[in-house]
């Protein structure tokens, strides 16, 4: 049975009160233990109710499409088969049976050729014809299958019920085949009429399932009971007590190990040319060796982080290293193969994937925390003439990392240092202002109503971005469009970026914060300015960087003196205004954008 169902089944009714949801819990588990002890014994019983001999079917009529009866009883369906399609089939030769047993085949008698789309018979009704040509009904007393599909109960064809039906559902993977115990034998000199329809009534809709290609036989041998009575009223008993319970339904996850699904080779990649089955493994080519037994996703996984493959340590070293120091032992961190670039030193990057496996045991945080602690990081970023004679771009480390904030950490490290920046986790995503018209689509209603409150100053992760218009502050700092995976930005160097941090309704937000924050303990507007550089840099800032802005102040303060409606823009006065722009300068440095 497939276990790819369309279909949240199975689901459970969960209460909050702790004692119904246990008593709940008791009943839902023991419905569960009836139905396969009811099965078992109804399929033993029926098994031994031999011999079953062919019935003849002298007419088949659908609701749509043709039904063909061929030689042997065999009746196949054609054409365009509605949803809800019903059958009306005609037998002869019944005279005594007890029961009728009805089979269902593919359409394909080779097994490759399988699964096929699934067929769900969900109505079954048998009435006698009289010789007379009276006709009456003849009720099923207990239907009985070779094994359940999915949500689908065969029982409750004859009992009534939600979800009745015998087929098999989403896909039919081979034969299947139906008892339906009559409540009393055919009368001699009558025939049987069988009425039927199918339907899947599913979460995703009423889906077409017709049967396709089936036929019938008979057998004169009383099927006992054999207790299956009790079996079934304490079913009953425990249904009522789990729907007494309540609660709100969910869906229940459940292995199912024994249902796996039939992949076949596709002979010259033609998905209609099946070839043999093929079993879940490890491809010999990566160095997979074949085990005992059905292997899973779970030992793909074991076998990725294994000694045998010791490319995922490489790979996961590599990358923590061009994380902190913006390049790769190999560069082109997507690309370890033969197009791939070679390490620059092997023996360190096997050195760091030894580390990370045998010492760290995986540790991502012990690993970082390693190598930030290191010499190699610790050193200086400033350039020096014999470095840069040595070694230009820093390929073999002969000075300290320094590199552009990844365009996440650009909007987060201004938020933190204007003091805005949201401690809030987890929610659904959240619109920070960006530039007015940068959504303007024509194929929906969708628009980009900016969050309120704490929410526009929350961390970059949580900004909602939409694949076909990202976020702009994202996108000119290299984010990638999302239309393709992406393992390795490549930073660039635009000046599309200074317009992002200098005019961005976010910054200029960010940027009157930052003044504010640099003015609360008061001081000359150079004190204020050396203040918000100590923030931003974490060290004392030379005079002449201080004096610099300082006349950058100075000049700002005659330029919005003389324009009131541009100084009321940045804050206020002229003189806040003027702070305020020295602010977005300074979130526009490299002192703020590069670490």
């Amino acid at each position: 049975e497939d276990c790819d169902q369309n279909d949240d089944w199975p689901r459970f009714a969960w209460h909050g009160d702790a004692a119904v949801a246990e008593r709940a819990a008791r009943a839902y588990g023991e419905m569960g233990r009836l139905r396969e002890r009811i099965g078992e014994s109804s399929r033993a019983a029926v098994l031994a109710a031999e011999p079953w001999r062919e019935i003849g079917v002298t007419a088949a009529v659908a609701s749509g499409g043709v039904l063909t009866v061929r030689h042997g009883g065999e009746v196949v369906a054609s054409g365009t088969m509605p949803v809800g399609v019903g059958y009306t089939v005609s037998l002869s030769g019944v005279e005594g049976m007890t029961a009728i047993r009805m089979r269902v085949r593919p359409e394909s008698d080779e097994p490759k050729d399988w699964p096929e789309r699934g067929c769900m018979v969900t109505d079954f009704k048998v009435s006698v014809v009289g010789a007379d040509g009276k006709k009456e009904s003849l009720g099923v007393r207990e239907v009985v299958a070779d094994q359940l599909a999915g949500p689908f109960d065969p029982l409750a064809l004859a009992r009534g019920g939600e979800r009745a039906g015998f087929g098999g559902y989403p896909v039919l993977e081979g034969p299947r085949w139906c008892v339906f115990v009559l409540a009393g034998p055919v009368p001699a000199g009558a025939t049987v009429e069988v009425v039927m329809k199918h339907g899947a009534p599913v979460n995703s809709g009423f889906q077409g399932t017709p049967t396709r290609r089936f036929s019938f036989e008979g057998t004169t041998v009383v099927v006992p009971e054999g207790g299956r009575g009790e079996l079934l009223a304490a079913l009953e008993k425990e249904r009522g007590e789990y729907r007494k319970a309540g609660g709100t339904s969910v869906p229940v996850l459940r292995e199912r190990v024994d249902a796996p699904r039939d992949t076949r080779l596709y002979l010259r990649g033609n998905r209609l040319t099946k070839g043999e089955r093929t079993e879940p493994g490890i491809p010999g080519v990566f160095g997979g060796e074949a085990k005992g037994g059905r292997q899973t996703r779970l030992d793909m996984a074991k076998w990725l982080v294994s000694e045998a493959n010791p490319l995922t340590a490489r790979v996961m070293a590599n990358r923590l290293w061009a994380a902190l120091f913006g390049r790769g032992i190999v560069e082109t961190e997507e690309d370890f193969g033969s197009s791939g670039s070679l390490p620059v030193d092997q023996a360190l990057l096997d050195h760091l994937a030894v580390r990370l496996v045998k010492v760290h045991g995986w540790s991502l945080k012990r690993m970082l925390r390693e190598m930030v602690l290191s010499g190699t990081y610790g050193q200086t970023s400033r350039v020096r003439a014999e470095v840069v004679a040595g070694d230009p771009r820093n390929v073999f480390w002969s000075r300290g990392p320094r590199q552009r904030l990844t365009a996440e950490m650009v909007r987060d490290q201004a938020l933190a240092l204007s003091g805005l920046l949201s401690a809030k986790q987890y929610g659904p995503p959240v619109y920070p202002p960006q530039p007015d018209g940068v959504w303007s689509t024509v194929y929906s209603g969708d628009a980009w109503r900016t969050s309120e409150g704490g929410d526009r100053y929350r961390r970059a992760v949580y900004t909602y971005v939409k694949r076909t218009s990202g976020y702009p502050g994202f996108l000119s700092f290299d984010a990638p469009s999302r239309d393709l995976c992406t393992a390795r930005r490549m930073p660039t160097n635009t000046p599309l970026q200074a317009l992002v941090t200098l005019n961005d309704p976010a910054y200029v937000e960010m940027a009157v914060a930052l003044a504010k924050r640099a003015g609360k303990e008061g001081g000359t507007a150079r004190e204020r300015v050396a203040r918000a550089l100590r923030l931003i840099t974490l060290e004392v800032p030379r005079e002449e960087t201080v004096e610099t802005l300082g006349k950058l102040y100075d000049a700002a303060v005659v330029e919005y003196g003389a324009d009131a409606g541009q100084a009321k823009l940045l804050g206020g006065d002229a003189e806040t205004a003027a702070l305020t722009l020295v602010m977005n300068t300074l979130l526009n440095t490299d002192f703020a954008l590069n670490r």
